[in-house]
């Protein structure tokens, strides 16, 4: 789960972007690991579905999305 209860809704969303993020740069990476890559791929396919981008921050999922998806 994404979301940690003991985190105020800004951590939760810099935790969230930091994530993607860091996923994002293993897909750029292909040529040293193609699997990561591959494997990063998946997951970031994973996070983008609906009921997970509700995890990303409950407490303002959409602008949380919005913020890291621009």
């Amino acid at each position: 789960m994404l979301h940690n209860p003991n985190k105020l809704d800004h951590e939760t969303q810099m935790s969230t972007f930091e994530l993607i993020n860091g996923l994002v740069s293993l897909v750029h990476d292909t040529s040293m690991m193609p699997d990561v890559a591959h494997t990063a791929m998946e997951s970031l396919l994973v996070l983008h579905e609906t009921r997970n981008i509700e995890l990303w921050n409950p407490e303002a999922s959409i602008n949380t999305f919005w913020s890291i998806s621009s």
